[in-house]
């Protein structure tokens, strides 16, 4: 992917990037997950439901999680999301979103007929998922802020940018996401800051 958004670049045409290349990029893009908290856990009530403990995703399983198609890639048939009703104005209400979902496999493309949405438990087709190549044709515009000039419209070479040093904060070793599911803790503060006792000083 590199080499070709530096090819293009090269040959003149910096914002269009072959997404073709490779037959893998045509495949629903998907993200290993891992029921590592209750709360995320209970993502999978519906699919679990029902279901011998053996055959339900269990804390701390792994599944894969995949992106809906939204906008001018949705262009699937929803007959359930599509009525409107016409003695009413005013925009028409929102499509409901799907978070698809599927039992973990070491290769994605096995377990496509198992993707279901984990709001409902439903099914959802492939057609619906976003690709590699959907999830991916921006990509070569992503912003770097480490250097001036790296926005995602700007063109050309980019500069470091320099920093300098106004003082220091000692921070040890706290951490910063110690929630049950990752949110900062309600009483201890997530930075604490100190200043260096004597005996840190070292010699000299």
């Amino acid at each position: 992917m590199w080499i070709l958004i530096l090819q293009a670049s090269v040959d003149g045409h910096p914002d269009q990037v072959s997404l073709d290349w490779h037959p893998a990029l045509a495949l629903p893009a998907a993200q290993r997950y891992s029921a590592s908290s209750p709360h995320l856990l209970e993502w999978l009530d519906e699919y679990n439901a029902g279901k011998a403990y053996e055959d339900q995703i269990r804390p701390f399983g792994f599944l894969l999680v995949f992106t809906e198609k939204s906008g001018l890639l949705a262009d699937f048939p929803d007959p359930e999301c599509c009525i409107v009703d016409g003695s009413k104005r005013g925009r028409p209400l929102k499509r409901p979103g799907v978070k698809p979902s599927a039992p973990f496999d070491r290769d994605p493309a096995r377990t496509l007929s198992k993707v279901f949405d984990r709001l409902t438990g439903r099914p959802v087709c492939a057609e619906r998922l976003k690709t590699y190549a959907d999830v991916l044709v921006q990509y070569h515009l992503s912003p770097e802020q480490k250097f001036e000039n790296g926005d995602h419209l700007d063109r050309g070479r980019t500069e470091r940018r320099h920093v300098v040093a106004t003082g220091f904060i000692w921070i040890g070793k706290e951490a910063n996401q110690v929630g049950e599911s990752g949110e900062a803790d309600p009483i201890r503060s997530a930075v604490q800051e100190f200043t260096p006792s004597s005996a840190d000083a070292g010699p000299g």
